[in-house]
């Protein structure tokens, strides 16, 4: 899929975490990572169609965020990627890059990096594999080729609470894809549980509430299916 020659967004993750990223997003599918070396330092940027038509350097940054948040609900057990510095590229020599400042968080997890399998023949030759979308590009693929599944996955980012948990719900409902990816009874109880949390004066007195982590594990089974039902990606790793 062609991507734009001219931006690209430095995603901001440790050195370990960084070469699972790179792994899970390589050309020539979109989007894709790729490591810039300069003369102060070496960094990893982001490169996708969507920025193609894009004017200004603030514009590449904030399409790039929205992007980035999406990927990061493909990295499982992965801290949240940051968005860096915006590059542009143009004419001879390195790319000119363009700092925007916004307040950023502090989070944590725990990272079991990224295993690759690599096939050797009886010779003990290595066996290169065609290239192939990682199942975090299909997870974006599927985002651009359905709008539920782009919102479902926005919401499921990182930890959700009860409002964001009700959204995907909706999103996913709406969609109408793997409809029996979890029982009735658990869309239920998502559902009206979701409804009590967010309106604390009407509570349901004949709800047994289902605890938020178990709604998360549910509702992003069901994001998971749909998104087999379109692309065939499977669930996201964190392996190549």
């Amino acid at each position: 899929m062609h991507t734009t020659n001219h931006w690209a967004l430095e995603l901001v993750a440790s050195e370990s975490e960084s070469r699972g990223w790179a792994a899970s997003f390589k050309p020539p599918f979109d989007p894709y990572l790729e490591t810039i070396h300069g003369a102060d330092k070496s960094r990893l940027v982001l490169r996708s169609s969507e920025f193609d038509g894009l004017a200004e350097p603030n514009d590449v940054y904030f399409r790039g965020k929205e992007i980035l948040r999406l990927l990061n609900t493909t990295m499982e057990g992965f801290r949240p990627a940051t968005p860096g510095a915006v590059a542009k590229f143009e004419g001879e020599g390195g790319p000119k890059f363009f700092h925007v400042l916004e307040a950023v968080s502090i989070s944590s997890s725990t990272t079991f990096g990224v295993a690759e399998i690599i096939v050797r023949d009886k010779n003990g030759k290595v066996v290169e594999s065609p290239p192939s979308a990682s199942r975090q590009q299909k997870w974006m693929e599927a985002a651009r080729l359905d709008s539920h599944i782009a919102a479902a996955m926005e919401h499921l980012s990182g930890e959700p609470d009860w409002v964001g948990l009700y959204k995907a719900y909706e999103a996913l409902h709406a969609s109408a894809l793997a409809a029996s990816a979890i029982s009735n009874n658990e869309k239920a109880r998502i559902r009206r549980t979701a409804n009590s949390e967010k309106r604390h004066w009407q509570k349901d007195a004949e709800l047994v509430p289902i605890p938020i982590g178990e709604a998360r594990t549910l509702l992003k089974k069901w994001l998971t299916a749909a998104i087999n039902e379109v692309v065939g990606a499977g669930s996201p790793s964190t392996d190549a």
